[in-house]
């Protein structure tokens, strides 16, 4: 819906802010980091908590934002300030489990077929065969 593509964003647009020292500076004056982390947690559309997960890692390229992230029980850490490298992941089982199936937003049966999960080939018997 366009409310959510709205929230996400948004989002975007506060990560990609948050990327940089200064940037983070200006986000952290409107607790923004708080607000995204309660929108990776709670939201009821996955693809907007999926974003906010992806928008703390953003936010992580800096020692400020993953200070901060860490505040939210996620676990966060930079390769080194050359690379941009950032990564976060929530420490909480109930934030892990949002995102398995099963969790909110990710029922364990998809319309008319069970999830599973190994992959299986698809059903070619009502495919005629040609010779080549």
């Amino acid at each position: 819906s366009f409310r959510h593509l709205d929230i996400k964003a948004a989002a975007w647009a506060i990560g990609h802010i948050g990327a940089s020292c200064y940037g983070f500076a200006k986000i952290s004056q409107f607790e923004f980091v708080g607000k995204i982390f309660n929108l990776s947690d709670s939201h009821e559309n996955l693809s907007v908590r999926g974003t906010c997960v992806y928008v703390l890692n953003l936010i992580c390229k800096t020692e400020s934002g993953c200070a901060a992230v860490e505040q939210f029980k996620f676990t966060a850490s930079r390769k080194d300030f050359l690379h941009h490298f950032s990564i976060c992941q929530p420490n909480s089982k109930k934030m892990n489990n949002a995102f398995s199936p099963g969790g909110p937003g990710m029922p364990e049966i998809v319309g008319n077929r069970q999830r599973s999960s190994t992959l299986q080939p698809p059903d070619t018997r009502h495919i005629p065969r040609t010779e080549v």
